[in-house]
C-alpha cells in the first residue's frame, strides 16, 4: 500500500511538472548552439571567373514562417502572401572577393532582414540580380559588383510561381521579369455550395499514371491556381529604373530572350487544366515574339501529356524542351521522340534535336539523332554540341 502511495505522489508531481512546462522548451545551451551554427555559405564565380560572390546562408525557418498559410495546387506549394514557393530557404547575405587572398567585402545597401534568392550574375559579371521576399510580396533588387551596392529595382510585385521569375536582357542592361498583374482583384473565396459534383471519366483505352501530389481537385482550385500563376512580362532597365510592359501575359512558365535581343521565345499554360497531372504536364504552347510582344510564329500547341506510356524515360510525342542555340544570333531547337515517347519500344533514334533560324518562316531542320533519351544540350562554336 505504501509503495501505490508513492507511485501515486510521483503520478500527481510528474503531472503538476508537465503543466508548468507548457509551451515551446528551449535545449541545453550546447545542443541550441550546434543547431543555431551559421550553415556553409554558398558561392557563385562570376562568368570571367576572376571574383566569387559568398551567399551567406540563413539558419533555421522560425515557427512564424512554418507556420504560414500554404496553397497545394498543381503539384506546387504556395504561400499565398508573397505570391511565390512556400517553405523556402534564403540568404540573408552577400560578399564579393576576388579569387586570391583579398578580403571579401559586403554587399551595402542590402535590405534589413533580407530574405534573398534567385541570384544571377549578368553576361560580363558587371551587376547581380536577385530576389528579396518581405511580408508584402516579392521585390527584384540589383548589386553593382565595382561599387558593392545594392538598390531595389521593383516594389513587392513579382510572381515566383512557376519556372524563372526573371532573366537578363539587352545585354545584360535590363531585366524581364514576371509582374503580378494590375488589378487583378481579390483572392478568389470557396463556394459556399459547390456549383456541382467534380465529374472525371475514363474513356477508351487504358491510361495508367504516377501518383502524384498536390493536384486539382475541383473548379476553386483551377481559379486559385490561375490567379497566383497568372502573370505579365514587364522589362527594366537597371541603371534608370525604368520599366515597360511587353504585352505578353498569362500562365507563364518559361520565357527567354534570343543571344541578338530581337525575339522572346515564351511558354505558356493553357486551359483545360488536368486534375490527374501536375502543371508541368498541363496543356501548353511554345512560340515566337518580337521585343514588342508581337507573334512571329506559333511553334507548338500542345494537349495535356496525361496518356505517357509506361516507364521513366516515357516523354510525350511532339515538340518538347525549347531554348535559343547560344552560337547563333537567333536560333530556337527543341526534341521530338522517334519512338513514341515509349521507352520500352525498340528503336534506334529516341530523339532528335530540330533546329528554325530567324526569321522562323521555313520549314524546321533536323538536327542529330539521338540513340539515348535527351536530357540537355550546351552548344559550343557553331560546329560542336555535347548532348
Amino acid at each position: 500500500m505504501r509503495k501505490f502511495n508513492y507511485l501515486l505522489l510521483f503520478f500527481f508531481v510528474a503531472m503538476a511538472f508537465s503543466k508548468a512546462q507548457t509551451g515551446y522548451q528551449m535545449p541545453p545551451k550546447a545542443i541550441a548552439d550546434l543547431i543555431d551554427a551559421p550553415p556553409t555559405p554558398g558561392v557563385s564565380l562570376s562568368p570571367d571567373n576572376s571574383k566569387m560572390l559568398i551567399l551567406e546562408r540563413a539558419g533555421l525557418q522560425s515557427i512564424k514562417e512554418l507556420g504560414e498559410e500554404e496553397l497545394r495546387l498543381a503539384g506546387l506549394r504556395l504561400n499565398p502572401r508573397t505570391n511565390g514557393p512556400s517553405r523556402s530557404s534564403y540568404y540573408i547575405g552577400l560578399s564579393i572577393k576576388g579569387l586570391d587572398a583579398s578580403e571579401a567585402s559586403p554587399i551595402a545597401g542590402l535590405p534589413a532582414s533580407a530574405k534573398i534568392s534567385d541570384v544571377s550574375w549578368n553576361k560580363d559579371g558587371t551587376h547581380i540580380a536577385f530576389l528579396n521576399t518581405t511580408d508584402e510580396g516579392i521585390e527584384l533588387w540589383v548589386a553593382d559588383v565595382n561599387s558593392r551596392s545594392a538598390k531595389r529595382l521593383t516594389p513587392p510585385v513579382v510572381s515566383d510561381v512557376l519556372g524563372s521569375p526573371y532573366e537578363w536582357f539587352n545585354g545584360g542592361q535590363s531585366l524581364l521579369y514576371k509582374k503580378i498583374p494590375a488589378g487583378r482583384g481579390p483572392v478568389p473565396q470557396a463556394p459556399e455550395v459547390p456549383a456541382g459534383p467534380v465529374v472525371q471519366s475514363n474513356e477508351g483505352e487504358a491510361a495508367p499514371v504516377r501518383t502524384y501530389q498536390d493536384l486539382l481537385k475541383n473548379p476553386f482550385d483551377e481559379q486559385l491556381f490561375e490567379y497566383f500563376a497568372h502573370a505579365a512580362l514587364y522589362s527594366i532597365d537597371i541603371a534608370r529604373g525604368e520599366e515597360k510592359p511587353m504585352n505578353i501575359e498569362g500562365i507563364l512558365t518559361d520565357f527567354s530572350p534570343s543571344p541578338d535581343g530581337r525575339y522572346l521565345l515564351v511558354e505558356k499554360i493553357k486551359r483545360p487544366f488536368s486534375y490527374i497531372v501536375p502543371w508541368y504536364r498541363f496543356a501548353s504552347e511554345a512560340a515566337i515574339v518580337d521585343a514588342n510582344g508581337k507573334l512571329v510564329r506559333l511553334l507548338a500547341d500542345l494537349p495535356a501529356a496525361e496518356s505517357l506510356p509506361k516507364g521513366f524515360n516515357a516523354v510525350p510525342t511532339g515538340p518538347r524542351r525549347f531554348g535559343w542555340r547560344n552560337d547563333h544570333p537567333a536560333m530556337v531547337y527543341w526534341v521530338e521522340a522517334r519512338d513514341g515517347g515509349d521507352p520500352n519500344a525498340d528503336a534506334e533514334v529516341r530523339d532528335q534535336l530540330m533546329l528554325l533560324a530567324a526569321p522562323f518562316n521555313s520549314e524546321p531542320v533536323a538536327g542529330p539523332k539521338l540513340r539515348l533519351r535527351y536530357a540537355g544540350v550546351t552548344w559550343g562554336n557553331g560546329n560542336l554540341a555535347i548532348t
